[in-house]
């Protein structure tokens, strides 16, 4: 019966391996040697399972300090973000592994989820993904030791440079200690690297996949270009970034950047609209920042990152799908298009349904908020939106809500990393496609 409820319902594993994550995750961290016993005696239960969920989720967020749990516990922390980064596939694949033979099965449900044409692509997609996952962070840890080495010992430098690596990599943006926020704020190297990890946690994994085919390609003489879909994540993601920075840095340099100097602020400016779209790191503290800066990271949060990464929001993707198709509308355009290429109407129906959805699900998020918590409006909206993009900053101090008002965020959390449109779609039944369509009719529209 298990069997054949996952195999059926492609995103009901995903969402049952995410929750099944947490669980374990929390089940771990309730134990007492995952805690700091000096710290930790007034550590609530459903703190630690907002814990779990948010390193799961790669949210970031916590309502207690980090250093109120003992090493173990922070490889615990870690390890979730670890495994949630690595996205909804790989949680498929860990349900699969519970109740499922490694077979055609699992061949066909990765295929679904990665909307590849052809099922002979899904290993090679796979083996990639854990690949360049732990390359990346090898290559970003050997480049962070140095650094920690200077007031550590090597098997603490190694550890620090271990999480923060995988932090970044992961869009988690859980820094160890106030150490690790000073060489952000003023080592550019440092700041550079986990720039550059955020970047490639954050694209996608497909799209890295095709770069390297493409690289591959290019060394064997044989003529393979970019996909569509990798163009348009490079694209969308280039003139977002860009604009976005611009933005932050005309807004905040007389303000929150006003003594760190031109060069610095520019550097502040576009790191930070970089990180904002997912990852959570901050180098000035959130509330130095103007209300029409805030709206910009919540607009950038909402957005999120390319799919398949190891981000969370609509997706770039989406957004990218919805502007072309305004476009369209206000050209008169009949199809819409992208570098000469016409977009399948379902694809532009499903985008729109992701933002709508996602629009409503936060507006209920905020109303039920207002109602069980205290704070300003501005303050539970971005709380919202944080947890719902695994952005992970709050305006409003977490641990002060109550109980149903983390459970909520959870909640909020778990639908934006599995993406509310599959969400729904992993409580619906199957329905068959329509072989038959009504007579055309239009309505008045303004």
């Amino acid at each position: 019966m298990i069997k054949q409820l996952i195999c059926s319902y492609p995103v009901r594993a995903a969402l049952i391996a995410l929750i099944f994550t947490i669980l374990i995750g929390f089940s771990i961290l309730l134990l007492p040697f995952c805690h700091n016993q000096n710290i930790s005696a007034n550590i609530s239960a459903i703190d630690i399972f907002y814990t779990a969920a948010s390193a799961t989720c790669t949210c970031g967020s916590l309502t207690i300090p980090i250093n109120a749990f003992s090493n173990m516990g922070k490889a615990v922390i870690i390890l979730l973000a670890q495994i949630g980064g690595l996205g909804l596939i790989t949680l498929t694949l860990i349900a699969i592994a519970f109740f499922v033979e490694f077979g055609i099965g699992v061949q066909f449900m990765a295929g679904h989820l990665l909307e590849v044409n052809s099922m002979k692509e899904v290993r090679p997609i796979l083996k990639f993904i854990i690949k360049f996952t732990l390359i990346s962070e090898f290559l970003g840890m050997i480049f962070f030791l140095p650094f920690f080495l200077k007031d550590n010992s090597f098997l603490e430098a190694v550890w620090q440079s271990l999480f923060h690596t995988i932090s970044a990599f992961c869009n988690t943006g859980i820094v160890l200690s106030k150490n690790v926020s000073l060489l952000l704020q003023n080592d550019y190297l440092f700041l550079f690297v986990t720039f550059v990890l955020i970047f490639l946690g954050g694209v996608g994994f497909l799209v890295w996949f095709d770069v390297v085919k493409v690289i591959k390609s290019k060394l064997e003489d044989r003529r393979i270009n970019l996909s569509l879909y990798s163009k348009v994540v490079f694209i969308a993601i280039f003139y977002l970034w860009l604009a976005s920075g611009t933005l932050i840095f005309i807004l905040e340099k007389n303000r929150a950047f006003i003594n760190l100097g031109f060069f610095k602020s520019f550097i502040y400016a576009f790191f930070t609209a970089f990180s904002m779209k997912s990852a959570g790191f901050l180098l000035v503290p959130i509330n130095f920042f103007s209300i029409p800066v805030l709206l910009i990271i919540m607009v950038l949060a909402f957005v999120g990152s390319g799919p398949g990464s190891a981000g969370s929001g609509i997706k770039i993707t989406t957004a990218a799908l919805a502007l072309v198709t305004i476009r369209a509308v206000l050209f008169n355009t009949k199809s819409v298009e992208i570098k000469s290429r016409t977009i399948a109407e379902d694809q532009i129906f499903k985008a729109f349904s992701i933002i709508i959805l996602s629009i409503l699900w936060l507006f209920v998020t905020v109303f039920i908020l207002t109602l069980t918590e205290s704070g300003s409006f501005l303050e539970l909206l971005i709380e919202s939106v944080s947890a719902f993009s695994s952005l992970g900053i709050s305006l409003k101090d977490v641990s002060t809500f109550t109980s149903f008002g983390k459970l909520l965020l959870c909640c909020n959390m778990i639908a934006g990393r599995v993406g509310i449109l599959s969400l729904i779609i992993a409580f619906t039944k199957n329905r068959k496609i329509k072989e038959y369509s009504y007579p055309t009719e239009r309505l008045l529209l303004n």
